[in-house]
């Protein structure tokens, strides 16, 4: 079938449940013209593969497009005056606070203990879900049934294969959108679900892009947050920045070759099937060290990366994610609870060791910014002994941030986009399912900086429903059946 802009939009028009405020929209002229533009734009298909996108130069251009489409149909009644206010986000996939508070009190994770004291730190709440659709709800501030992200991958509904989701299905718009649209220059690097990457206001490098040079010896495959692919469409934006992003890739791939030597010792990485356990766990064993490096090669590359722009264009909002501790997480914690002693012996702990080239990944990029940033560290979710858990972490620490404070009340994950527009003086969208954090600030500020609402910051009208395939589907399935998350 064709697909095409207008299509869309009807489609979109005639769902009742969750488009009333386009439909309102339909008499704006911006909204008509819009459309109008559009009908020329169809995205090709192809024919054996009914209902899946394929992503080609031709279609990478319209996609490029299509965020300007999307600023004429944003509502013209938002009277945001946003202020200076600096944010860093940092996302770090599945630390839990069972690790992490005795660690930073034993000194072992001085950059989260240093941020621990001067902030705010809670427990993040995690609804029944799994981290794309978590990620999204951060970037959106809305639950799954809004943005329509549910799963690492999606049902082709032609062919019953898993095909990874894509950008381009998310129904709502992200933070980097919404800001983008009121100037505030914004950077994103390596955040869930983020390829195709979007035009922004400022920069932003997908979830795909890390995926070479994690193993270049023959048989190794690419790790599942993104690949590295010069000629792949849609991984950097603006396109120019590719060159130089490609040194700084080198550069984390020759960092990984010490670093992974602090997450395991020198005898299991020679050989790591050399193991004094049953047959099952030493198959597991050495999938899961093969894993961590992947995890650590596409972790260091987005640091690297991050770090590297973040000093050269100082956005005033910035986010990176890092992903590498649900994988360590989920293929070596259960040793924990089975032969812990042992696999202290035999492996060093990875788990810990992990943790602490976390935090000093935290610590390189958090000396970029400067003492009126406000800085966000959290999680999507806890995971200890292979098992998610709902005592993930969030810290905030920054100017009128409480100092010190272990708050008892949960941060639900769709409460990061309000309390970050808050920050922004920008106001609260009653379409959100979040809330503002107020918990985190002083007393002073909340008296004299009262929330202002409107009605929302207009629908994400123009996305496609399908996914876009890659020629990395393959790699990313097998991936995630390696870590236990697709049969």
């Amino acid at each position: 079938m064709f697909i095409c802009l207008p299509d869309l939009v009807e489609r979109s028009i005639n769902n009742d449940a969750q488009n009333l405020s386009l439909r309102a929209e339909r008499s704006n002229p911006d909204f008509i013209v819009a459309s109008e533009i559009a009908s020329a734009v169809r995205l090709p298909r192809n024919d054996s593969k009914r209902g899946i996108l394929f992503m080609d130069h031709y279609t990478s251009y319209i996609l490029y497009l299509l965020p300007l489409f999307c600023l004429l149909l944003t509502p013209n009644n938002i009277n945001a005056q946003p202020n200076k206010t600096k944010i860093l986000l940092i996302g770090i996939d599945a630390a839990d606070w069972e690790m992490v508070r005795p660690m930073a009190a034993n000194g072992e994770l001085p950059n989260l203990a240093g941020l621990i004291k001067s902030g705010t730190s809670a427990k993040i709440h995690s609804y029944n879900g799994i981290s794309p659709a978590y990620w999204t709800s951060v970037a959106t501030g809305v639950m799954p049934k809004k943005h329509g992200i549910w799963n690492f991958t999606v049902k082709d509904p032609g062919t019953g294969e898993d095909i990874p989701y894509t950008s381009n299905m998310r129904r709502t718009k992200a933070f980097w959108n919404i800001l983008s649209e009121q100037k505030i220059n914004v950077g994103v690097v390596g955040w869930y679900i983020t390829w195709p990457v979007e035009q922004v206001n400022g920069f932003m490098v997908s979830s795909y892009y890390a995926r070479q040079g994690l193993e270049t010896s023959k048989g190794q495959q690419p790790s599942t947050r993104g690949t590295f692919y010069p000629t792949a469409p849609q991984m950097v934006y603006p396109e120019n920045l590719n060159d130089a992003l490609g040194q700084i890739s080198l550069k984390a791939q020759e960092n990984c070759k010490g670093k992974i030597r602090e997450i395991f010792p020198p005898a299991v990485l020679q050989n790591p099937y050399y193991l004094r356990i049953t047959k099952e766990d030493r198959y597991r064993s050495g999938i899961g060290i093969r894993a961590v490096k992947w995890a650590l090669m596409a972790d260091e590359i987005y640091k690297e990366i991050g770090v590297d722009l973040y000093r050269k264009f100082k956005p005033q909002v910035f986010a990176v994610y890092l992903g590498g501790l649900d994988t360590v997480g989920h293929v070596f914690t259960h040793f924990r609870k089975k032969i812990h002693n042992e696999m202290l012996g035999i492996f060093g702990n990875p788990h810990k060791n992990y943790y602490k080239y976390i935090d000093e990944a935290i610590g390189e990029i958090i000396r970029e910014a400067d003492k009126d940033t406000v800085i966000i560290v959290l999680s999507d979710h806890g995971l200890m002994r292979r098992f998610h858990t709902n005592n993930g972490i969030f810290i905030i620490s920054g100017p009128n941030i409480k100092k010190n404070f272990r708050s008892s009340e949960p941060v639900n994950l769709t409460d990061i986009f309000p309390t970050m527009l808050y920050l922004l003086n920008m106001p609260q969208a009653k379409d959100l399912d979040g809330a503002v954090y107020q918990e985190a600030f002083l007393e002073s500020y909340l008296k004299g900086h009262k929330r202002s609402y409107i009605q929302s910051y207009g629908p994400r009208a123009i996305s496609v429903p399908d996914p876009i395939r890659s020629r990395f589907d393959d790699e990313i399935r097998q991936r995630l059946k390696a870590l236990g998350y697709l049969n």
